[in-house]
């Protein structure tokens, strides 16, 4: 592998005073320990890798970013690079790339750059100015924007061999005049005549590999998003979250037991999981009305978890007595107008039922999907007991207020 230092420039002090010569000043490329010099024109770039954002340990409002091995395509990640020093200037440019596969096997992406999303926007690399920071931390989505490309790298993904492959990250360094490039605390890594850069790329090791698989997780509703108006239709995003987030007329709390996916009349209804219908019934005028049950393995549900952070004050992850653990757990689908099949298995993202407004949702002018994730088909009590919050799993989108306002007016005017 190459070991050509990056261009260097003649270093003056800020003075420019000739009595005051130092062995860093008097011959810039003399590799010396003066930390204070190291930092300020060597470069280090020390690791890169896919993580998780979780809560520290023991401090309130704090987060960490743990490791990850393995994702989904489609999920929502983060990239983390650990860079030191601050030269006089220099760019980060990071980039994902997908290992060459060995042998007749072919690779899921033709090109070399993958395409990743940031807040929506796709993206091929993401370039940082490198300043005083330690760590360079980008929330992603790995998938491209277009959906119908998306949904054709999952075929192809399910079509691999062993149904993954794997990632590197590439880290470069452009346009600095730092005296030294380090990667993973050495001299290394590959230089770029074309563009001028020293670029290494992590995760290639097999004690460091990190793969994707294909999502097995579907949303109940293609597109899925938050019902943007109550029944009363109030402007309440929060009314159709999971926890105490409702309100009785005396001001209490009132719980709300799953999560109110916006559907208008006979939206078609997914199966999230491989499972087994195991009830199609009616819950009563004042309940849910009809509603389908879903059976499905607790370790297809875990695999599917996303990193979902809590948007309102009192919506919860889970309520007392559920167990994420459980060996099968139940998906149920409430409000609907009519089930395609009612007993049997069905797999993942096939069409189960058709989205209405039975029940106690008769008539509302924000028509939705009553989602709930529970630890029975039936019979699991009142409040949230024996209940898991679903956007925990579901890929919430943005909500589009002006598709649910055309929706309210319409029948309104019924």
């Amino acid at each position: 592998m190459e070991n050509e230092s990056l261009p260097t420039e003649n270093i003056k002090s800020s003075n420019d005073q000739s009595e005051i010569v130092d062995s860093y000043s008097a011959n810039p490329n003399q590799i010396v320990y003066d930390l204070l010099h190291q930092s300020d024109f060597d470069i280090n770039v020390t690791d890169a890798y896919f993580a998780k954002k979780v809560n520290a340990p023991n401090k309130p409002n704090e987060y960490t970013y743990l490791k990850l091995n393995q994702a989904c395509l489609g999920d929502k990640i983060y990239l983390v690079v650990k860079c030191y020093g601050k030269p006089p200037k220099g760019s980060l440019v990071i980039s994902i790339r997908e290992l060459e596969k060995k042998g007749n096997e072919q690779n899921l992406y033709p090109q070399k750059s993958i395409p990743f999303l940031v807040n929506g926007v796709e993206k091929t690399e993401l370039q940082f100015t490198i300043d005083e920071k330690i760590e360079y931390i980008q929330e992603i989505e790995i998938r491209p924007k277009n959906d119908k490309e998306y949904q054709e790298l999952q075929n192809k993904l399910n079509n691999l061999e062993n149904k993954s492959t794997r990632l590197t990250i590439r880290t470069e360094i452009k346009d600095t005049n730092a005296t030294k490039v380090n990667f993973k605390g050495i001299l290394t890594g590959e230089f770029d005549t074309v563009k001028g850069s020293r670029y290494y790329d992590f995760l290639i090791g097999e004690n460091e590999s990190f793969q994707i698989t294909p999502i097995i997780w579907h949303d109940p509703i293609d597109n899925p998003q938050r019902t943007y108006y109550n029944s009363s239709g109030v402007h309440k995003e929060q009314n159709g979250a999971f926890g105490m987030v409702r309100k009785y007329a005396d001001g209490s709390d009132k719980a709300h037991q799953g999560l109110d996916i916006f559907a208008n009349i006979n939206t078609p209804c997914k199966a999230c999981l491989d499972g087994e219908i195991v009830s199609y019934s009616n819950e009563g005028q004042k309940g849910y009305g009809n509603v389908l049950v879903l059976k499905v393995k607790g370790k297809d549900l875990r695999a599917s978890k996303r990193d979902y952070q809590l948007e309102f004050t009192k919506e919860i992850e889970s309520g007392p007595e559920f167990d994420i653990n459980a060996d099968y757990i139940y998906l149920r689908y409430a409000h609907l107008n009519s089930a395609v099949l009612t007993s049997g298995e069905v797999k993942s993202g096939s069409i189960i039922a058709y989205s209405g407004d039975t029940g106690n949702a008769e008539g509302v002018i924000n028509p939705h999907l009553h989602f709930e994730i529970a630890k029975k088909p039936l019979g699991n009590g009142k409040g949230l007991i024996n209940r898991y919050n679903p956007a925990f799993f579901v890929r919430l989108k943005t909500i589009n207020e002006e598709e649910q306002t055309k929706v309210k007016k319409e029948r309104q005017r019924k």
